[in-house]
């Protein structure tokens, strides 16, 4: 009887893989349709980049010039009141966008996307190596890096050219380090954040919680990426990015409105609040999860890491749908605490609800809520799941 049980378990089990597998399947070829399909390349994230890379070291923020070149290259101003897809992203990462621009915009989407997915390819091997760490078994971890390279967020960033990709290697390495106890590793990794600055403070303040060590290497990094920069675009650049910071509070000059965030403030926004009331109530908010994750412990590394994950997401100033990629690290910590054949699940399910419900937030709320509960309830069972593991790995 108990080998019956046994077999019809591992059935189960395998019909559960080849199904997720086939489904990852399909995803694929419908991402690839989409990548490949007639689609306005012009009206990507990627354009700001693109601009950055194309004008002069010194007038990179300079908005009258990036106005100008994209004027030149859409044939009419782009389509916000401001008439420019303003570009006021950190600069370290345009070298790179300068090296692969061949001066057809085409042909460099097509490798700074190619990029992008490679970074996104190594965060799945660090998911990988995250279950394994688990003691997840090899056939487990790879269909589950498999589905979370599928997780539409993180598609979605590549498909339109932004630096989502970037931020989320960073914390997976943060993540990784931390769970190996390689402090120094970890708040190196974390520098890279500064590609998103919100996210950087939340998450340096929250090391510096954890590990003096880990905040000085993030602080070392910080420190050389900045130095960096403002040497690449010099003291015209730093004033031009000042500006530019100033007009981005009026967010709708650019086409930036807050009921469309997947944050707090989108939250408060769909509520029916002022534009003012949202920014006050919502810089506030940040300030005090600043000022929490500065001093909040746990004796669980990676609950502690879910969860001020997921207050960085959830309160970030400026949180678009393709930043819910980051989702992933505290489904992978999720992921990490449940039997190994229902690893995969929990990245799973995810991508078509959001697919479905792109321009809405009930499902990015949710899967945050949910994230954060999960993450905390598992923490005391972790050594019955293992248990669990050990009479039950079937594949």
């Amino acid at each position: 009887m108990p080998s019956t049980k046994s077999e019809r378990s591992g059935l189960h089990a395998l019909l559960l893989f080849i199904a997720i597998f086939a489904a990852n399947l399909f995803v694929l070829q419908l991402y690839w349709k989409t990548f490949v399909g007639d689609r306005n390349l012009l009206n990507q994230d990627f354009l700001g980049y693109y601009t950055a890379a194309s004008l002069p070291r010194s007038s990179i923020y300079d908005i009258n010039r990036q106005r100008e070149l994209q004027t030149s290259l859409l044939g009419k101003p782009y389509g916000v009141p401001a008439g420019v897809l303003l570009f006021n992203h950190p600069p370290f990462l345009v070298p790179v966008v300068r090296l692969l621009n061949n001066g057809n915009y085409f042909e460099s989407y097509q490798r700074w996307a190619a990029l992008l997915f490679a970074i996104s390819v190594t965060c799945s091997v660090i998911i990988y190596l995250l279950l394994r760490d688990a003691r997840h078994t090899v056939l487990v971890s790879t269909l589950s890096a498999f589905t979370a390279l599928l997780f539409y967020p993180s598609y979605r960033s590549i498909e339109i050219g932004t630096d989502t990709s970037v931020a989320l290697l960073a914390v997976l390495l943060w993540a990784f380090f931390l769970i190996k106890d390689k402090d120094r590793a970890a708040g190196l990794a974390l520098s890279l954040t500064l590609i998103k600055p919100h996210l950087a403070i939340i998450l340096g303040a929250a090391t510096l919680a954890r590990s003096r060590r880990a905040f000085l290497m993030f602080l070392t990094g910080g420190v050389v990426l900045t130095s960096v920069s403002m040497f690449y675009v010099g003291l015209k650049g730093i004033l031009d990015l000042v500006q530019n910071i100033k007009l981005s509070a009026n967010g709708e000059a650019l086409g930036v409105f807050f009921v469309k965030q997947y944050s707090f403030m989108g939250l408060l926004a769909r509520l029916g609040m002022s534009r003012t009331v949202v920014a006050m109530v919502g810089w506030l908010a940040f300030g005090l999860i600043v000022v929490l994750v500065s001093v909040y412990r746990t004796t669980s590394s990676e609950t502690w890491i879910g969860v001020v994950l997921l207050l960085a997401v959830f309160f970030a100033p400026n949180l678009h749908f393709h930043d819910l990629a980051l989702l992933l690290l505290p489904m992978t910590l999720i992921a990490r605490r449940v039997r190994g054949q229902l690893a995969p699940l929990i990245f799973f399910p995810l991508s078509p609800l959001l697919i479905l419900a792109v321009g809405l937030t009930v499902a990015s709320y949710s899967m945050q809520v949910i994230a954060a509960v999960v993450v905390g309830g598992l923490k005391q069972r972790r050594d019955s799941y293992s248990d669990l593991d050990d009479q039950h790995a079937l594949i």
